[in-house]
C-alpha cells in the first residue's frame, strides 16, 4: 500500500558559496507521485516516525545508525524529556527521510527493541516507498531571538542555546550564536516565537544542520559568531502554515 502522507523533494541548486547562508536546497512544486525507488540509506541520515493513537498524531525525530538491506532498518529509540521511549513489536509507524535531494515516504514497523548497549530499534525494511515535489521556497532576511537544542543524546551541546535566525524559508533557516550548536548533520530543535496575522506562534521546529562555520572567521561581521544554515526536516501542517504566512509577510513587507 502506497503511503499517501505529504513528502517533500528538494533540488540541489542553491549556490551556497555566495551566501553565509549554506542553504544548498531550493523546494520545487509538486509534480507527481512516483513509487517502486530504491532508497539508499546512510548512517546518521534523520528519520521521521510518525503513527496514530485515536485522534491524536505523534512524531519522533531519530537518527538511522545501520541497517541490512531487505531486512531490517537500526535507528536510535525516540526520547521523551530525555528518557528513550517503549515500543511493542510490531508497532507501525509512517516514516518520513531525507535522502540525498529527495524526501521519501514508506510504511515500516517495530522488529526489535533493545537497550543494550544503548537505545536502539530494529525496524522492517522499506518495500515501497513515495515521494513529491512542492514548490520553490524564497527566504526573507529577519533578526528574530531563538534557541536552539542539539538533540545529541550524548549531550555534547548546551540545551537552549541563545541564537538570531538571520533569514527564514519554509524550507529551512540560517542562524548565528555565540557558541557552537553542533556538527553537520546533527538534528536539532528550534524553539521560537514568530508573529503572523498580529498573533504570535510559538514553534518547536526540528531540523538538521547542513552547513556551519565551525568556528569564529574574522570574515564574518561579527569574528565571534558561529553560523548555520539549518534544513527543517518534515515539519506538521500547523507548522508548515505558520511558516508559510511568517515568510509570505516578510517578503511583502520588503516590497513596501
Amino acid at each position: 500500500m502506497f503511503i499517501t502522507a505529504t513528502v517533500l523533494y528538494l533540488a540541489y541548486n542553491y549556490p551556497w558559496q555566495e551566501s553565509y547562508w549554506f542553504w544548498p536546497y531550493t523546494l520545487y512544486e509538486v509534480s507527481g507521485f512516483m513509487s517502486g525507488k530504491k532508497l539508499k540509506f546512510s548512517v546518521g541520515d534523520a528519520l521521521q516516525l510518525q503513527y496514530t493513537r485515536g485522534q491524536e498524531e505523534e512524531r519522533y525525530y531519530v537518527k538511522v545508525i545501520g541497517f541490512l538491506e531487505h531486512k531490517s532498518l537500526i535507528v536510535t529509540t525516540p526520547r521523551l524529556d530525555g528518557v528513550p521511549m517503549s515500543f511493542r513489536e510490531g508497532h507501525l509507524f509512517v516514516a518520513r527521510l531525507l535522502s540525498g535531494n529527495s524526501v521519501y515516504g514508506f510504511e515500516t514497523s517495530v522488529l526489535r527493541t533493545s537497550l543494550h548497549p544503548y537505545p536502539y530499534l530494529h525496524l522492517v525494511y522499506p518495500a515501497e516507498l513515495a515521494h513529491l515535489i512542492v514548490r520553490k521556497a524564497h527566504r526573507a532576511p529577519t533578526d528574530i531571538i531563538a534557541s536552539v537544542t542539539n538533540e545529541d543524546p550524548d549531550g555534547e551541546y548546551i540545551e537552549n542555546q541563545p541564537t538570531r535566525i538571520r533569514d527564514i524559508s519554509t524550507a529551512g533557516l540560517a542562524v548565528s550564536s555565540p557558541q557552537a550548536l553542533g556538527k553537520i548533520d546533527d538534528l536539532v530543535t528550534i524553539n521560537v516565537k514568530l508573529t503572523v496575522a498580529g498573533i504570535e506562534e510559538y514553534q518547536v521546529l526540528p531540523a538538521v544542520i547542513r552547513n556551519c562555520i565551525a568556528s569564529p572567521d574574522p570574515d564574518l561581521d561579527d569574528p565571534q559568531e558561529f553560523r548555520y544554515g539549518l534544513e527543517f526536516q518534515l515539519l506538521e501542517d500547523q507548522q508548515t502554515l505558520v511558516l508559510h504566512g511568517f515568510v509570505n509577510e516578510q517578503l511583502v513587507r520588503q516590497l513596501t
